[in-house]
């Protein structure tokens, strides 16, 4: 952001190249309100100070508005992006919470699923209330090892086009999810993919 506001004050800019700069410092601020945001409720989390709006919720809904947030970003990368939820009971919890839950490991599986590849969200009833939801990818997969730390903060790879995260997303997720009464869990296989499923209870 400094580097790209200092040529552009310096003048050394060409007049019909001032867009191009001006849209990567765009892009960076909303990245860094994105990471600052993130570390903001990890902290808020971490204390314990995190208050949940509970309300109930038509779950369909919620994982629909998630998908087609993401849908553009899927198909600028050439990926199939596939839906399959089924009716879903209403359920008491925190709508924003889970809408943010589900739309960061579609961001996570999208940015992990080379061109040409899968993601694919589902919706279920869980026994006894509330619902789950799954993203799968056709990624490369993760280590057995490493299925536990990619929860902890800070914890980044590169991603197959060569991007590289906050490390907070999945650590946040895991967390929001646990806040609400439920959690996130990874199944993978190196080499085959990933499915990770966040469980969401009935608060009634």
């Amino acid at each position: 952001i400094r580097g790209h506001a200092a040529a552009l004050v310096d003048g050394v800019v060409p007049e019909d190249d001032v867009p191009r700069p001006l849209s990567a410092i765009e892009g960076e601020a909303a990245r860094l309100e994105t990471l600052v945001a993130d570390l903001l409720d990890l902290a808020r989390l971490d204390a314990q100070r995190f208050d949940l709006d509970l309300a109930p919720v038509e779950p369909a809904d919620v994982l629909d508005r998630a998908f087609d947030a993401m849908q553009a970003e899927a198909l600028s990368r050439e990926i199939t992006f596939e839906r399959g939820i089924d009716r879903l009971p209403a359920t008491v919890t925190d709508e924003s919470r889970v809408q943010r839950i589900v739309s960061n490991l579609l961001d996570n599986a999208i940015h992990w699923t080379p061109r040409g590849g899968t993601v694919r969200l589902e919706g279920h009833a869980r026994p006894g209330g509330g619902f789950q939801a799954s993203v799968t990818d056709t990624g490369p997969g993760i280590p057995s090892g490493e299925q536990e730390r990619i929860f902890e903060p800070f914890q980044s790879r590169e991603t197959p086009d060569g991007r590289r995260g906050s490390g907070l997303g999945l650590a946040i997720s895991r967390q929001l999810a646990r806040a609400l009464g439920g959690d996130v869990r990874v199944e993978s296989r190196e080499g085959a993919g990933s499915t990770f499923v966040v469980e969401v209870p009935n608060r009634a």
